[in-house]
């Protein structure tokens, strides 16, 4: 099917109704259907990139299958001119809702990174409904999105007051994760905010341990 990727996406209909067809396959045998819809679907992109990309939104809004719906949202990462806004809140919202075992998830990692400063205004946002076993990880793809993306003061100060709430009073592994990132020390950052992040983190210090804790947290 996928040589013949051009004349199916010669009818938005007919390329339509083939996205619905590969998510029954997809759905009866995911291991051995994933890769090659993938590729297929990309192909099909090619010729008709806003017809699929709205076949794959109405799938991934459709789909109860964590699975599916994080496949299809690598698909419309790699679909040039998709929303950008509505994919990193997409996949901010699949990470704060995944379990932590589950490692599908994980390939949103260098989209969300891609997407900059919609990734972080995205996570931002959906940090405080997100699973408990998740916030580490989405503080940690937080504060790398801020110290190497292209993300604005004001939405690192956005980011600073999140972990400047959550260094009150949330659990001791997460204040360490908190303790151990780089933004407190972003020049982005204004003087006020850093001092009080400071001063936050002299407050938890004590519930630092581990010498590779303590050497992230001097640095």
């Amino acid at each position: 099917l996928e040589d013949s990727a051009g004349f199916l996406a010669s009818s938005e209909r007919r390329a339509t109704e083939l996205v619905r067809m590969l998510l029954v396959h997809l759905a009866r045998d995911y291991q051995s259907t994933a890769f090659p819809a993938r590729r297929l679907l990309l192909r099909m992109a090619e010729y008709l990139p806003g017809a699929v990309s709205a076949a794959l939104w109405d799938e991934v809004d459709a789909t109860p299958d964590r699975r599916i719906r994080t496949l299809l949202l690598t698909v419309l990462g790699d679909i040039p001119g998709v929303d950008k806004s509505r994919l990193a809140k997409a996949m901010a919202g699949e990470s704060a809702r995944a379990e932590e075992r589950g490692a599908d998830f994980r390939s949103f990692s260098s989209y969300l990174h891609g997407l900059g400063e919609e990734a972080v205004r995205a996570l931002a946002d959906v940090y405080s409904s997100a699973d408990r076993s998740q916030r580490k990880y989405l503080v940690r793809l937080m504060d790398d999105i801020c110290r190497y993306g292209d993300v604005s003061a004001g939405v690192k100060e956005d980011v600073a007051e999140l972990f400047r709430r959550y260094l009150s009073g949330a659990a001791r592994d997460l204040r360490i994760t908190i303790m151990t990132t780089h933004l407190a020390s972003d020049p982005a950052l204004s003087a006020r905010t850093r001092g009080e992040l400071a001063r936050l983190f002299l407050e938890n210090v004590h519930d630092i341990r581990m010498p590779t804790d303590i050497d992230s947290v001097e640095y």
